[in-house]
């Protein structure tokens, strides 16, 4: 009996994070997205590259652009490359775009052109565009990279709009908006699929491909690809007999071809598409089942497939602007449909997830699982309830899997686990069936006549005494895998095997404590330590572990981010520390929290100082005022700003003035200032606080201490724009970030302030008797005729005012009261 798969809908902490991470800005609107099993990409108009992790979801890293809003992002299959189409036709490729230090390269092959369609082969890149030309790029590999540039190549100029690309070993599936093309990129010769055209966005796609296979990628030089003449056959394949070839035709149906070309089979599906909406399983956090049903509903006449996707090798995906369809090749089939998710954008696959990205740029994620996975999964995870209901819901299939699978047994344990009398009854007949089966012995007969005696294993007592069969993997294999990703990584510390991913997958800090603790006696290189203290923190799920594993897990901290220099003899941190962020350093928030052992951290890893200062409570800020100065991260002082008074601020002037001249604020001695604060930006955030005439007074108070030019010409515009115009309405920073309104400001504005605020000071040059005198405004006493306030307005009181400082007193002349 073939496995029957559920539409599982999951909770999702990636829309929070992206609302967090943009909460203070409107502008920047996601344009595309991609999805690998390590990251989420989103490509923004803005032309920025926003960069998340999957799991656990958070955000990794921004890559800034100025090509232009971004049209396509496509992660490559090693996870290490990032290739990006931009609105003008430009292709970006982006190389180790996941660490510090990448590369960048620009092609313009498809410049003025829309980029449609991009696929990753190996180190190959196949891109697609609206004028229906296709072109190749071909990364070097680290050897020729010094002595060639990148190959790139246009393969292929065709009639119309490329609408989905796919590859398979060194095959090359090609779908436009009139035909499906088969490439030998190896020969550089095409057949076209089947003989009937077609007009629409119709897709196509390898199927069943199993392990993908190595693709010999080199810096040869491509060819135009040549079409193949009707009595010609495209090179012979050897490993086709497991891949099928789709494409998607008008009246939802499928071509099922060969690697000649030659249509095999037609799928017709409109029989199916009188079948009823899927039933979907929301998966949560909470141990219940949550199953949506939805009234009968069938699917519209008019349904056409678009672009078409595999899922789980067996399956055809395709979606539209109303839901999601996963159709079944094998029985012609439609295996679930929904009109649940609605406003569909686009959908990636990663293994049997679906990200679905709707109109609203919020993200849902859906899987397929089957019945017994999906059971098994929520018995491991201890969600006895659920998993109970789960058993409830899928009471037959249930029934059928006790003699047919190797692991159902499992489930025996909720006998002991499940507390409701109710559906203990109603899972009597399966618990008794489980008892029948594992006294019962199986014969499995194979085609050379030879018998095995197979018996199901003795059922678990309770969940902790069984393991999955991952888990069950020798000792010795793990430290094998364990043993290999060190040794790469001492060559190239950015690759991961999947092995070592799976590894990492099912191991428990517990786990994998003891792992690292037998690898590390067996292996002497000095390198290892350092390398098995960092696998540990970045891949442990949790701090709810033994006391032993929690001490390990900290010291691994604090030995991996020590840094001698960041600290004074006294154990104060130095200006620098703020900028100095320590590895893994959301575990080691968690660690500090758990273990309460703030001391510790902050002496040895000074950075964590920042998650204690922007917690402080507001009676102990004016106590922790030398500790924030001499640490100097000015995201903390804006923090504080609204709780920080006018004395506090006279005091932190005062603890400034000390740190420049190169003196620790706890202790005295000599210290490195480097990265202490900016002049400029500390008036900035004292004006945020307490407004520009009491930071004006303060900093005039010690005007001969500052260095004569430490408060640019930024502050003076900052100060005058914060006190004439509401900042909740105008964003003051951003106004005086413009070249344009500096310049015309610096040469306006520049001698008032002097003359009125710093007259006799060294910083009052007195004006030249060229100068042109011109009115001032009556409410803010500036020059009229500044670039930046053009508008003028003129009262019938005969007073004038900028129309800001008009609309900013409401209409009340400041000389004569309300205007008549």
């Amino acid at each position: 009996m073939p496995d029957k798969y559920v539409l599982v809908e999951h909770s999702s902490a990636i829309n929070t994070i992206i609302h967090n991470t943009f909460q203070t800005t409107q502008r920047i609107k996601f344009t595309t997205f991609d999805v690998s099993p390590k990251y989420i990409v989103f490509g923004a108009n803005s032309g920025g590259i926003y960069i998340f992790t999957r799991d656990p979801c958070q955000f990794h890293k921004l890559i800034p652009s100025t090509h232009g809003a971004t049209n396509l992002v496509h992660i490559s299959p090693n996870q290490e490359n990032l290739a990006i189409a931009v609105s003008t036709g430009l292709v970006i490729l982006l190389e180790d775009c996941f660490n510090p230090n990448f590369e960048q390269q620009v092609f313009t092959e498809h410049e003025g052109h829309t980029v449609t369609a991009m696929r990753w082969n190996g180190n190959d890149l196949y891109c697609g565009d609206s004028a229906g030309v296709i072109s190749v790029i071909t990364l070097k590999s680290f050897l020729t990279k010094a002595m060639f540039q990148t190959p790139v190549a246009v393969l292929m100029h065709l009639d119309s709009q490329i609408v989905q690309l796919d590859t398979h070993s060194k095959f090359l599936l090609v779908s436009t908006q009139t035909r499906s093309l088969l490439c030998d990129t190896e020969s550089e010769r095409y057949r076209q699929i089947g003989k009937k055209m077609r007009d629409g966005l119709l897709g196509a796609c390898f199927l069943n491909c199993g392990e993908l296979l190595d693709v010999n990628s080199t810096s040869r030089v491509w060819g135009t690809f040549q079409t193949v003449s009707d009595n010609e056959q495209l090179p012979h394949f050897a490993n086709n007999t497991n891949v099928k070839i789709y494409c998607a035709r008008p009246g939802a149906r499928l071509w099922q071809a060969d690697f000649q070309g030659n249509v095999v089979v037609t799928h017709q599906f409109r029989a199916t598409l009188t079948q009823k909406h899927s039933d979907i399983i929301k998966w949560g956090d909470e141990d219940k089942l949550k199953l949506l049903s939805f009234e009968q509903k069938t699917m519209e006449e008019g349904f056409n497939f678009g672009k078409i996707f595999s899922v789980l090798d067996q399956f055809i995906l395709s979606f539209n602007d109303n839901g999601i369809y996963i159709f079944d090749p094998c029985s012609s089939g439609l295996l679930h449909w929904t009109t649940h998710l609605h406003r569909i954008k686009d959908i990636k696959i990663v293994n049997n997830f679906l990200y679905v990205w709707h109109n609203d740029l919020e993200l849902s994620v859906l899987s397929l699982f089957t019945i017994e996975e999906l059971v098994l999964r929520s018995l491991i995870r201890k969600k006895y309830t659920l998993c109970g209901e789960l058993c409830t819901q899928f009471f037959d299939e249930i029934q059928n899997l006790v003699t047919s699978s190797r692991k159902i047994h499992l489930i025996s344990a909720l006998e002991s686990k499940l507390h409701s009398s109710e559906m203990l009854e109603k899972l009597a007949p399966i618990f008794a069936r489980l008892k029948e089966c594992a006294r019962t012995l199986s014969l499995d007969k194979f085609k050379n006549g030879m018998v095995t005696v197979n018996a199901l294993p003795i059922l678990p007592e309770s969940v902790q005494n069984f393991e999955t069969e991952e888990e069950q993997k020798p000792a010795q294999e793990s430290l094998t895998i364990l043993s290999e990703q060190f040794k790469i990584s001492q060559i190239e510390k950015n690759v991961e095997t999947t092995d070592f991913l799976q590894l990492l997958e099912r191991l428990n800090p517990d786990s994998l404590y003891e792992l690292i603790g037998k690898f590390q006696a067996e292996t002497k290189d000095e390198n290892c330590d350092p390398w098995c203290k960092e696998i540990f923190l970045n891949n442990m799920k949790s701090v709810n572990c033994s006391p032993q594993v929690l001490d390990y897990a900290c010291q691994a901290f604090l030995q991996i981010n020590h840094h001698e220099n960041l600290v004074c003899k006294c154990n104060f941190p130095l200006p620098v520390a703020h900028q100095t962020i320590p590895k893994c350093c959301e575990m080691g928030l968690k660690l500090m929290k758990k273990t309460q052992s703030y001391d510790l951290f902050l002496k040895q890893v000074p950075y964590m100082n920042t998650f204690v200062l922007k917690n402080l409570e507001p009676e102990t800020i004016p106590s922790k005022i030398p500790l924030m100065i001499q640490f100097s991260d000015p995201e903390i002082i804006e923090i504080h700003s609204t709780k920080i008074t006018y004395d506090v601020w006279d005091e932190s002037i005062k603890l400034l003035l000390k740190l420049k001249t190169g003196q620790c604020l706890n202790c005295n001695s000599s210290i490195d200032t480097t990265a202490s604060f900016d002049w400029t930006d500390f008036g900035t955030l004292m004006i945020c606080s307490i407004n520009s005439t009491n930071a004006i007074k303060l900093l005039k108070r010690y005007s001969n201490l500052l260095p004569k030019g430490e408060l640019d010409q930024f502050f003076y515009q900052y100060c005058i724009l914060s006190a004439v115009v509401d900042t909740r309405i105008l964003n003051v920073k951003q106004f005086c970030c413009d070249q344009d309104v500096t310049r015309e400001v610096d040469t306006s504005v520049g001698e008032f302030l002097r003359k009125k605020y710093l007259r006799g000071s060294d910083y009052y040059e007195p004006p030249s008797h060229n100068s042109v005198q011109v009115g001032n405004c009556d409410h803010c006493h500036l020059p009229l005729k500044i670039p930046v306030f053009e508008e003028v307005r003129k009262l019938t009181c005969g007073h004038k005012y900028h129309k800001v400082c008009f609309l900013y007193t409401k209409g009340r002349c400041a000389l004569c009261g309300p205007i008549s």
